[in-house]
């Protein structure tokens, strides 16, 4: 496979993490890896649309290889995958390099090739390498995602890697909180009115606490087994933060799609095609908007089941719908970040071509660049290959 570099260099934070760039002003001691060839890499996620080595590629919308809900102790695909781009040259990245996915088939080999990391030698590379599962763990790179992620698994990275603005961190948790109070009151208002206020704020203060036992405890109440309590509680506030980043992007992708589907989007020089190749193009174009379209809709397929089962609990206080909704939560965390990262990358491609605030006309092959890139943003396999 080979993927475009654009989509990788010029990634947003939620698809790309140059850890490269931040390491070159941090002493070695400071950097993220200890390999020094690892730090001159960069994380990226794909949604993983690629099933099975005899299965056909899949738009977000139909991805089915989220895993199960947490604690049911079978392994499963995730719906998001974390690879490295490792440059062929560190000073151009530009020029051209290499993509080894972590759980690919070569991943042993092309670590050992490209990077100098001998998976097998956990006395040498321990930290390394359960640095990179544990940020697989996580379905897209936003750094408040990735904070949460780290802490939880008590995980300590040079600060300067986890540029996190003070304001929109304060801001993603006032909604995360302004989501969970309801629940929390209604819950204990029903078994405890005496001191509901009290534990709600307790509870809303533990939430942010790796493994807090109030909140452990909450979580545990509506069935998710013990093993899988910190992750549904992850995924929980995953959810909201996604359900709050859809808010701020949501006009953007409504214009991106609103484009592919107007005569802005009809190359300037298709009289010049024979009939046959402008109606290949033109239903290129078609389904391109159509994937984008479904991939937003799913998205809010499973804002949609959040939202009918909170406001069951909250208006008429039958937590059945809640219940189910945290017993899969994990599963729709990784299908909204298979989804989410789909329509970052498609988003990317917009602005990179977007000119004093909209999408003009372009050439035939122009257009088909443009749509190239969003079709392997939105169907993507999971093998390791060259990036050019």
């Amino acid at each position: 496979m080979t993927i475009p570099l654009k989509n990788i260099l010029q990634g947003n934070s939620a698809v790309t993490f140059r850890v490269l760039d931040i390491s070159l002003g941090l002493a070695h001691a400071d950097r993220l890896f200890q390999s020094d060839d690892l730090n001159h890499t960069i994380i990226f996620k794909v949604p993983s649309l690629h099933i099975g080595a005899n299965e056909p590629s899949q738009s977000p919308a139909n991805c089915n290889a989220a895993p199960e809900p947490a604690g049911q102790g079978k392994t499963h695909r995730k719906a998001v995958l974390t690879a490295l781009f490792v440059p062929r040259m560190r000073e151009e990245p530009e020029a051209g390099g290499y993509a080894i996915f972590l759980d690919g088939p070569r991943y042993g080999a092309l670590m050992q090739e490209y990077c100098g990391v001998d998976i097998n030698d956990i006395h040498i590379h321990a930290r390394d390498l359960e640095l990179l599962r544990i940020m697989s763990e996580v379905p897209s790179l936003d750094p408040f995602l990735l904070k949460m992620h780290l802490q939880n698994n008590e995980m300590t990275i040079n600060t300067r890697y986890l540029e996190v603005v003070a304001e929109e961190e304060a801001e993603v948790r006032g909604y995360i909180e302004q989501k969970v109070r309801p629940i929390v009151r209604r819950a204990y208002g029903e078994t405890d009115g005496g001191s509901v206020d009290s534990r709600t704020q307790s509870f809303i203060d533990s939430i942010w606490e790796p493994q807090s036992a109030d909140a452990s405890q909450f979580i545990g109440a509506f069935r998710i087994p013990p093993e899988g309590i910190q992750p549904t509680l992850e995924a929980w506030k995953g959810i909201a933060y996604y359900q709050y980043q859809t808010e701020k992007t949501k006009a953007e992708i409504a214009e991106l799609i609103k484009w592919l589907q107007s005569d802005s989007s009809v190359p300037v020089d298709i009289h010049k095609l024979i009939a046959a190749e402008a109606e290949t193009l033109m239903m290129f174009r078609s389904r391109t908007a159509r994937q984008l379209r479904d991939t937003y809709r799913e998205i809010h397929a499973v804002f949609a089941n959040y939202d009918a089962a909170y406001n069951a609990l909250i208006k008429d206080g039958n937590p059945n719908a809640f219940r189910n909704f945290l017993q899969s939560a994990l599963s729709q965390y990784w299908l909204i970040g298979a989804c989410n990262t789909a329509l970052s990358m498609a988003v990317d491609v917009w602005r990179q071509h977007n000119r004093n605030g909209r999408m003009e006309n372009f050439d035939t092959e122009e257009l088909r660049r443009i749509l190239t890139t969003m079709r392997d943003a939105l169907e993507c396999d999971k093998n390791s290959g060259a990036v050019s």
